[in-house]
């Protein structure tokens, strides 16, 4: 069982950073994750674009 005892701290939204455990190959595995999505944010932007332009 995990107890807190500050509210402060049992309040707060955790970042997924924040829950893996700083182990080398996890952080290159999280670093990864973060630019396969943010790659896939850009694609969808200009996959919209590209869509309005040609309609």
């Amino acid at each position: 069982d995990i107890f807190v005892d500050d509210t402060e701290n049992a309040n707060r939204h955790l970042t997924p950073k924040e829950l893996v455990e700083e182990d080398p190959a996890m952080t290159e595995k999280r670093d990864s994750w973060e630019k396969t999505t943010s790659r896939l944010k850009e694609m969808k932007t200009e996959l919209e674009t590209f869509t309005y332009y040609m309609s």
